[in-house]
């Protein structure tokens, strides 16, 4: 059973300390609200933990689920952007916040098709525009450095114009040691692939409009979806 602590609305910026009760025994180990982050913890002089966090929001549940994540997308949205870009199947592995997403994408016009590897991903998605569908390709930065030479085939040797999103791993958590999160850029810039962040459902239109330059100019692209752990 879900506990929820309500705050009352803050104005953008405004830092807010809310404390969370112990629940069930076990402090939680990761809180979820949208739309804002976890700056820190606090261990007052009892038991009970404190979350000091910013921006404008609405409640806090806990306990967390068993992925422990923490993602600043709703899935709603995400869906219907997918749909509002005219995507025909989506070609995925997903990790911890994308599959938060596959319901909502069942539901919809859109064809999921599953792989076991991410390299499998380009190619099939290749095949697919090749046929005149609107692929897109989702997996999480393990993925796409696994999948790497999958994808310098597609995009430069065949010269096939694929746009993915990318779940960046930890890209939330700024004191995070994962190299995931450390080499992301550096490899998005090594492979030359034009790029913008999705960090909020505000960014969503961006990642739309990002898609439909790319499909015109006739380019690869990746929107990098920021995630927490997971």
């Amino acid at each position: 059973m879900q506990e929820t602590c309500r705050t009352g609305r803050c104005s953008v910026n405004q830092r807010v300390v809310v404390t969370i009760p112990h629940h069930a025994g076990k402090l939680p180990q990761r809180v979820f609200f949208n739309p804002s982050v976890i700056l820190s913890w606090h261990t007052p002089e009892c038991d009970l933990p404190e979350v000091k966090i910013v921006l404008c929001v609405d409640s806090l549940i806990l306990p967390p689920t068993s992925a422990e994540i923490l993602a600043v997308l709703t899935p709603e949205a995400v869906v219907q952007s997918v749909v509002q870009m005219g995507i025909t199947h989506v070609v995925w592995i997903p990790d911890s916040v994308m599959g938060t997403w596959e319901t909502g994408l069942e539901q919809s016009s859109v064809q999921l098709i599953r792989v076991c590897r991410e390299g499998e991903c380009w190619p099939l998605a290749a095949g697919l525009y090749t046929g005149g569908a609107r692929p897109l390709i989702m997996m999480q930065t393990t993925g796409l450095f696994e999948s790497g030479d999958a994808l310098r085939n597609i995009v430069y040797d065949l010269k096939v114009p694929i746009y993915a999103c990318v779940g960046v791993r930890n890209w939330l958590n700024p004191q995070s040691p994962d190299s995931a999160r450390r080499f992301t850029l550096p490899v998005i810039d090594a492979w030359q692939l034009d790029h913008v962040w999705v960090n909020h459902d505000q960014d969503l239109p961006q990642m739309k409009l990002h898609y439909e330059q790319c499909r015109n100019q006739f380019r690869a692209g990746i929107a990098l979806i920021a995630e927490g752990a997971g």
